[in-house]
Parts: structure tokens; sequence; C-alpha cells
């Protein structure tokens, strides 16, 4: 892991709600763009990438993705084990 990739993590790991949910649609959006290639098929990740690179338990993840996907942000495939998601065309980390 990079120092940036680091740096983003720590920072995640302490933040909470929409300023988590900005750690999130920062990985969405260097999957879109290939940085996470080979761990993305057109920008689709699983959660296991995402929590890779903003920690955090589980639940809050979660949360994150449902916050996301509601204000449709993002976008879910699959279910279970085999679900992905990625940022909606024309949506941007801010």
């Amino acid at each position: 892991m990079n120092h940036a990739n680091a740096e983003r993590l720590e920072a995640a790991m302490v933040a909470a709600g929409s300023e988590f949910d900005t750690f999130v649609r920062e990985v969405l959006e260097e999957a879109r763009a290939g940085v996470h290639a080979e761990h993305s098929r057109d920008g689709w990740v699983d959660s296991a990438l995402l929590r890779s690179f903003v920690g955090g338990p589980r639940w809050k993840l979660q949360a994150s993705l449902a916050r996301l996907t509601e204000a449709d942000v993002i976008e879910r495939v699959g279910r279970t084990n085999s679900t992905r998601y990625r940022l909606r065309q024309g949506g941007r980390a801010q």
C-alpha cells in the first residue's frame, strides 16, 4: 500500500457518515479510472476491495454503500458475495 492510500485508510477509519462516504466515492472514482484495474472490471469492485482501502467495521461500509446507492451516486449488482459496486455515470468523488 502506498503512502497516499495509507493516509486515506487512517483518515477513513475515524471518519463517519457523509465524511466516510467521500472516501468510498474516491476509491470508486479510482476504480472507474483504472487505478485498481487488477481488482476491478469496468469500474465494478467488491466490498472487500473497498474495505481494504477505507477500513472500518463491515457495518460502517455497508451503511455508506446503502446511503450512496439510495442517493443514486453508485450502482449495485449481484447478491451476497457476488455483489459489486461502481460509481454511476456522471458521478464524481467530491
